[in-house]
């Protein structure tokens, strides 16, 4: 009977196991692939900047990179109708490569909404950058708090690349490919621009929340961060405003 019972455990936890799998992980490890050869052409592509190198090979790497990203979108497109928000961010990034059909392009905004709701970082940046008119500085405030509050789910899926101004660290303005950046490195951004939204720190608590916004991107290495920290203004004794 023990033995039995050994096996049966033993056969539901495998059950289990296989149940925890994502049944879009094919889809996921399919389209991952062709998006990052996309990657690697668009980057090798920034570093041909020597005049001496022949046109077809940049060509050619533009080609490359517009061939994967299209072929990558058969399955972003199956994971993004399963509520995936990686899928949703990326596809909505897929669409908008050069050469892309308006009606397609149009369709990047309310999937990065889709997958900003569901509290993916790169995906809330994404809104803010390219779809300004679809989000409030408020709204914004709010996507970014969940979403620092809930990062762990999204774990799988970073790096990202980035549609964001980084005010950690440098940006890259003439790069073609955009960053890929860690969730740490896009955490140290929200909890910076979360400082920065903030009201001037009047009171002790404002004072307080600014503070620690700017010790946690301080903590994923903003260095901007401790500049802040740096300049907070003292709070005024409220014996002394009196007088």
């Amino acid at each position: 009977m023990k033995k039995i019972q050994t096996n049966t455990i033993i056969l539901l936890a495998a059950l289990s196991a296989c149940k925890s799998i994502p049944p879009e992980s094919s889809d996921y490890l399919e389209a991952k692939r062709h998006l990052e050869s996309a990657q690697l052409s668009i980057e090798q592509l920034d570093a041909l900047t020597s005049p001496h190198i022949p046109t077809p090979d940049k060509k050619e790497l533009m080609s490359n990179f517009l061939k994967e990203t299209h072929n990558a979108i058969p399955a972003l497109e199956r994971l993004a109708s399963k509520n995936n928000a990686w899928a949703q961010y990326r596809l909505g990034l897929a669409l908008t490569v050069p050469f892309t059909p308006p009606e397609e392009r149009n369709r990047s905004c309310p999937l990065f909404k889709k997958s900003a709701n569901q509290g993916y970082l790169p995906a809330i940046y994404a809104l803010a950058g390219m779809c300004s008119k679809e989000i409030t500085q408020a709204q914004l405030t709010m996507l970014l708090e969940q979403s620092l509050n809930d990062s762990e789910k999204f774990n799988t899926y970073y790096p990202a690349p980035a549609i964001i101004y980084r005010r950690c660290h440098k940006n890259m303005p003439y790069a073609l490919a955009m960053p890929n950046l860690t969730r740490s490195a896009f955490e140290a951004e929200a909890y910076f621009d979360l400082s920065m939204a903030m009201p001037a720190a009047k009171t002790p608590e404002q004072r307080e929340k600014r503070l620690a916004y700017l010790e946690a991107a301080k903590d994923r290495d903003c260095p901007a961060a401790q500049r802040h920290i740096d300049n907070l203004p003292p709070l005024k004794n409220p014996i002394e405003t009196k007088k």
